[in-house]
């Protein structure tokens, strides 16, 4: 992590970083010796991309399990809430964005803004069970050095803490998805046990799976992140993980290439921003996305 500013990567070491966790794992002989089960978790934790590393090197994944109970059957994406917090540069243009998309091809969306909506509102979506997919695009924040602290900053100067969230009655009518597209939403702290205390971890459960970032993440990589997301869950029409997995493949390929392929499918001034920038292409880019159930 790089010195003085807890839980962000530092890019100066993603190369040995990226080598090192490869060596140690032994990320073929990992998934060899996952073949044919439904997930896994890990004991102690640590925050590791070992879904995005196994995509990467054996080009299989796996769920990350936390709620240690078999999910439900996934609903199909019909009807959608995404949430931009408006307290940054591109939430909003990546929620607009992904609405249009979302609407054009035949997908119920509805879209609530930050900046004209609060607390309330948040946590009305949230506990909505009509919701096939939730997709949330804001700032998350865990502290480091104290448990319990998971939270996500819904508009300027609203959160909604983990506790908010974690006890609501998704019914039984199928597994929703929840993407938490903010900074360290996927970050959680087993204390050398399961991976339990933390946003995405404790809100998977059988009725909801959860998608969400190790540690913080450049907004404009988040964005691209998001929208793949948003388009893989509409083509590839075969669940959850399945459109997590071919969003992580996606990352792999060169940022502008990535970017190519969203602009045959999206428009907006999100797009445009997304074509301006160089992004990185190491491990801190391409491997952050986690998916718990």
């Amino acid at each position: 992590r790089a010195p003085d500013r807890r839980g962000q990567p530092n890019r100066n070491f993603a190369a040995e970083f990226e080598a090192s966790l490869i060596d140690f794992y032994n990320i073929p002989m990992i998934a060899e010796k996952l073949a044919g089960t439904p997930s896994f978790t890990c004991f102690p934790h640590s925050i590791h991309p070992l879904q995005a590393l196994l995509a990467r090197e054996a080009q299989v994944s796996w769920p990350l399990s936390s709620s240690l109970r078999t999910p439900l059957q996934n609903r199909p994406v019909r009807r959608v809430a995404i949430w931009a917090s408006c307290a940054d540069w591109y939430s909003e243009m990546e929620s607009r964005s992904a609405s249009n998309f979302l609407h054009a091809s035949g997908v119920e969306t509805h879209l609530y803004l930050g900046s004209e909506s609060g607390r309330s509102d948040f946590l009305k979506m949230y506990n909505c069970q009509s919701y096939d997919y939730i997709h949330v695009i804001g700032h998350g924040a865990f502290d480091h050095l104290e448990l319990g602290s998971s939270r996500i900053l819904i508009n300027q100067s609203e959160f909604v803490e983990i506790d908010d969230l974690v006890d609501a009655n998704l019914g039984k009518q199928g597994r929703r998805l929840l993407c938490l597209n903010i900074c360290d939403g996927g970050v959680s702290d087993g204390l050398g046990g399961i991976q339990k205390l933390g946003l995405a971890p404790s809100l998977a459960s059988p009725s909801q799976a959860v998608i969400s970032h190790l540690w913080p993440v450049e907004p404009r990589v988040a964005s691209a992140f998001g929208l793949t997301l948003c388009s893989n869950l509409v083509s590839t029409q075969k669940g959850h993980f399945e459109a997590f997995s071919t969003t992580l493949k996606r990352l792999q390929e060169p940022w502008m290439q990535r970017v190519a392929t969203l602009r045959a499918h999206f428009d907006g001034e999100i797009i445009d921003r997304l074509e301006n920038f160089a992004a990185a292409d190491d491990i801190f880019d391409w491997a952050s996305p986690v998916f718990f159930q």
